[in-house]
């Protein structure tokens, strides 16, 4: 299958217990590290902080709005795939470590936004609105599903279908995060059958030996990785960005069902081919992609109120409460400057240590105050 260089030094053993993601997937004894799964969480997770902070400033070019979506979320699912193991399954880790923490700093959220922010309370936080760790829901979903659905022939195909059936239906966007659950879900399943090649269908299991003889030569790999995003580029560029959110409805987005399926389907196999190819391309060494991708957790759920709190405080708003966004939009110098500086500051304090460590020790203590032993 994918040969990979494993580190063993004894100093790089995995030390992860104060890593909620370790905590879940990986065991505790004598394993060995594989930085090449961080850095990928890694480059994930400052693509979606990236994304965030265009859209909230309002200045997203389009090429660069299609690409951060195509990859960023799927790139941190195939990553959470591969880590995941059924063998030592635990529903209560999968509440503890998943569904409390997501309940828990939504409700934090909403009451950031409520007494700091003065915004009005979502009717239904939980349903349609709030979502923005809608990941950690899905990522439970999918760890509650996996032992049933690896038992399907074709689980990856069959999760595909539902992830383009589901636009057929009227439901409100977001509703329950069914639609991203079940588009992101064939990624998941990559990851995982990527690490477990024996358990995956024959075709699937073909493919990507198939692909896996061919990405030998990685300047070769390169210059696929770099055509297939040009190709993205002409082709996705004109297309509505909620398209790549696989939030919405087929309905919802103007298109007619055929349309809508075909133009999902696009979008998640170019996700998929994306990363298949970054899986290849990404050195299996510490590189500065490593820490933020072992500290992601952190970075995932405190990077909201740093956005917000960074650009009231200090650029969207002046002191008469006037917004400035409309000189960000009309001065792009100003307003990439803006986002960069944003952008590695909110990277480099959330991905410290002490962040996570201050992170985990509330999921724990969430854990044992809402969890029987």
């Amino acid at each position: 299958m994918i040969k990979m260089t494993i580190n063993t030094d004894k100093n790089n053993r995995h030390s992860d217990e104060n890593n909620v993601y370790a905590n879940e997937t990986m065991p505790k004894s004598k394993t060995k590290r594989i930085y090449k799964y961080d850095n990928l969480r890694g480059l994930g997770m400052i693509l979606v902080v990236l994304g965030h902070l265009m859209v909230y400033y309002e200045i997203i070019q389009p090429t660069i709005g299609v690409m951060i979506s195509v990859i960023a979320m799927p790139l941190v699912f195939f990553v959470s795939g591969y880590l995941s193991k059924i063998k030592n399954s635990d529903v209560k880790k999968l509440f503890t470590n998943l569904l409390i923490p997501y309940v828990i700093f939504t409700l934090v959220w909403i009451l950031f936004e409520h007494f700091i922010l003065k915004f009005k309370f979502a009717n239904t936080p939980f349903i349609t609105e709030y979502l923005l760790l809608w990941y950690l829901f899905s990522l439970f979903i999918m760890r509650l599903l996996l032992p049933a659905i690896i038992k399907l022939k074709y689980s990856f195909w069959i999760t595909l279908a539902i992830g383009l059936i589901i636009g057929i239906f009227p439901l409100p966007d977001n509703f329950l995060v069914l639609s991203k659950t079940f588009c992101m879900f064939p990624v998941f399943l990559l990851g995982y059958y990527i690490k477990n090649p024996n358990e995956s269908s024959p075709i699937l299991n073909k493919i990507i030996k198939v692909f896996t003889n061919l990405f030998k030569n990685k300047y070769v790999l390169l210059i696929i990785f770099i055509i297939i995003l040009a190709i993205m580029s002409i082709i996705f560029t004109n297309w509505d960005l909620q398209i790549f959110q696989l939030k919405s409805s087929y309905e919802s987005l103007d298109l007619r069902i055929l349309p809508g399926i075909i133009m999902r389907f696009l979008v998640i196999i170019a996700g998929i081919i994306l990363i298949f190819l970054l899986n290849y391309l990404m050195p299996n060494k510490k590189t500065f992609l490593t820490k933020i991708g072992i500290n992601s957790l952190a970075l995932y759920i405190f990077h909201f109120y740093l956005i917000k709190i960074f650009a009231k405080i200090l650029f969207i708003y002046d002191y008469n409460g006037h917004l400035l966004i409309y000189y960000l939009k009309h001065d792009l110098i100003l307003g990439y400057g803006i986002i960069f500086i944003s952008w590695l500051f909110i990277t480099f304090v959330l991905s410290r240590d002490v962040v996570t460590n201050i992170t985990n020790k509330l999921i724990g203590l969430f854990g044992k105050i809402l969890m029987k032993d």
